[in-house]
C-alpha cells in the first residue's frame, strides 16, 4: 500500500485533508563512464612537429630563398634540410 500523510497540522484534522503516497519502486539511474583520451591534442595523423629556432639573419636568408622558388617558409626549410642531408 502506500503511506498515508497529512498536510501541515495548523490547517486541522479532516478526511478530505489525508491524501496516499504511493509506494512505488524507484528507478535507478545507470552511470555511463566516459571514455578516457590520452593528455593532449588527439593525432592528426601526420609527420610530428619540430620546432626550431632561427636567427633574425638566417629566417630573412631562408625566405628571401624561397621567394624566388615560390615556396612557403615550411616548404623551403624542409627542401635545404633535404638538400644538406644529399651531400
Amino acid at each position: 500500500m502506500g503511506t498515508v500523510r497529512s498536510p501541515s497540522s495548523d490547517m486541522g484534522f479532516s478526511i478530505s485533508n489525508i491524501y496516499v503516497i504511493p509506494d512505488l519502486p524507484m528507478k535507478s539511474i545507470k552511470v555511463i563512464p566516459k571514455k578516457r583520451r590520452g593528455r593532449g591534442r588527439p593525432a592528426t595523423g601526420r609527420d610530428p612537429v619540430l620546432a626550431i629556432r632561427l636567427s633574425d639573419k638566417m629566417r630573412s636568408a631562408i625566405d628571401q630563398w624561397s621567394t624566388g622558388k615560390q615556396m612557403t617558409r615550411s616548404e623551403a626549410i624542409r627542401e635545404l634540410i633535404e638538400r644538406g642531408l644529399k651531400k
